[in-house]
């Protein structure tokens, strides 16, 4: 595993819960809207999909893999986690297998925003400190628990997101490691 990645992403996984990922810069719209079928790029049957995953792990894998298709760089992602008691039972009845991946849902109707439970920020690179305050501003205006995570692919292992702690200097502005100074 990555230094510091200890935990297992399964761990943050909640038992009945199905889960939505979108890049940064479609976030807010995904917290406002809901998972909405009109502004899907995927299309089964003819008709326009949104896909859903049991599986947080396949949704980060996914929606990554999206991100990079749009020149993603620096930028996190976003996986909510959605409540199915929280969602018309029309709407869980018309949930297909998707064609490309078995393992994952299609909807062919949008899911509201009051069916999300949580919401996972999750840091492929772990370079995005950022993120703390983001977790913050769309907690308190979205009134939903914010998970901040930096996400190693490969182990599919995780840790919590913290603020780096500031390097301590000498009197002289000097860098000091533990109780070494450095010259």
């Amino acid at each position: 595993m990555a230094l510091g990645y200890e935990k297992s992403v399964a761990e943050l996984q909640a038992p009945n819960r199905l889960y939505h990922g979108t890049p940064e810069w479609r976030l807010e719209g995904l917290l406002d809207k809901g998972v909405s079928v009109k502004e899907a790029a995927k299309f089964q049957n003819g008709r326009k999909i949104q896909c859903i995953t049991s599986s947080l792990e396949e949704a980060i894998y996914f929606t990554h893999h999206v991100h990079l298709m749009f020149g993603g760089g620096d930028r996190y992602l976003g996986v909510v986690q959605i409540d199915p008691q929280k969602l018309r039972k029309r709407t869980m009845e018309q949930f297909e297998p998707d064609e490309l991946n078995l393992s994952s849902l299609v909807t062919y109707q949008s899911i509201p925003p009051a069916s999300f439970d949580r919401l996972l920020l999750v840091d492929i690179n772990g370079t995005r400190e950022d993120m703390l305050d983001q977790s913050k501003e769309l907690s308190e205006k979205y009134g939903i628990s914010v998970v901040t995570i930096d996400y190693d692919l490969a182990t599919k292992s995780f840790k919590f997101k913290e603020r780096s702690k500031p390097e301590k200097k000498s009197s002289y502005g000097i860098p000091i490691l533990g109780d070494i100074q450095l010259i």
